[in-house]
């Protein structure tokens, strides 16, 4: 009886599977798997397809056409040559420029400065300061992707000149600092020589002998690497209205705390040109530089290449 009953139960068992595997299959007809022949692949069912590679990212960033140029110049240089805008344009449209050129700085592998700089010379650029892995030039922006492309080129960015620190400064040192008790104490900075770097002095001249000391040793940038002692090229002619006169607020706040110092100014808007503005006012004898500027970000400081700002100090 009992072998009866498990002969049954095996029997409903299989039938159930039967009707199982017909309810679960697209194909109503069921084959058994015949011999050696192997076990068929199931057909794909078609549906929608995800293509990562198709679908549309907002704000997706392509990378550089021109990899040694900074996307600043890449922007340049594509205005110029897709004709959106006149050469003299495209350059006019970067921070610092001359007629069709714009100032870079050129990273370059030590060694190669000579072969670039004359490379640079015999076709129209102008180079200004050279060192021993860097060149700050004037290029034009017809010559910009075939210079990025030199033997011993690393890279060429835009030269881009400091900020002020503050946008209204206020004269607040003196009570701040207690200046008239170390005024009425004899110490008003005799024999001390103090140095200012900023990016402009305008309204200067009018205020010496009065707000400003009489007399000033000025290192003014008519353009990049090249200066004079004229105030009036110490006076930015790119930068907003308000700043100005940055620099001049900046030393009247100094003038207030010591004003019997000799005084020295300079208006240094590379790399480059605040180095040597820097080792100008060190060979002056100057005790104290005031630099209250913010200069753009150009490298991690871990002692690659790229970053310049690393090569001197004060």
């Amino acid at each position: 009886m009992d072998r009866v009953v498990r002969l049954s139960l095996a029997i409903i068992v299989s039938a159930l599977l039967f009707v199982t595997l017909l309810l679960g299959s697209d194909d109503t007809n069921v084959h058994a798997q015949q011999g050696d022949v192997p076990t068929p692949t199931p057909a794909t069912v078609p549906g929608p397809v995800f293509d990562i590679q198709g679908f549309p990212l907002e704000g997706k960033v392509s990378p550089p056409k021109y990899l040694n140029l900074d996307s600043n110049l890449n922007h340049v240089v594509e205005q110029a040559r897709t004709g959106q805008l006149t050469t003299r344009a495209a350059a006019a449209s970067t921070p610092i420029h001359h007629g069709q050129s714009v100032a870079v700085t050129l990273d370059i592998i030590e060694g190669y400065a000579d072969a670039v700089t004359s490379y640079l010379e015999a076709n129209g650029a102008s180079p200004r300061n050279i060192g021993a892995d860097y060149i700050e030039a004037y290029v034009p922006v017809s010559l910009l992707v075939e210079a990025s492309r030199q033997e011993g080129v690393l890279s060429v960015r835009t030269i881009v000149p400091p900020q002020p620190d503050q946008g209204t400064v206020v004269s607040g040192g003196v009570a701040a600092h207690g200046v008239p008790a170390w005024h009425a104490a004899g110490f008003r900075g005799r024999g001390v020589k103090i140095g200012v770097i900023d990016l402009s002095f305008k309204g200067f001249a009018g205020l010496m002998g009065s707000e400003l000391p009489a007399t000033v040793n000025a290192r003014c940038y008519s353009s990049v690497g090249n200066f004079t002692a004229n105030l009036s090229d110490c006076i930015s002619t790119s930068s907003p209205e308000r700043s100005r006169k940055h620099g001049t607020a900046v030393t009247e706040a100094l003038f207030d705390i010591a004003p019997q110092a000799d005084y020295y100014i300079a208006d240094a808007g590379s790399d480059s040109d605040l180095r040597n503005t820097v080792n100008w006012m060190v060979s002056e004898g100057v005790d104290v530089i005031n630099v209250s500027l913010s200069w753009t970000f150009d490298g991690p400081g871990d002692g690659l290449p790229i970053t310049t700002m690393r090569r001197w100090t004060a």
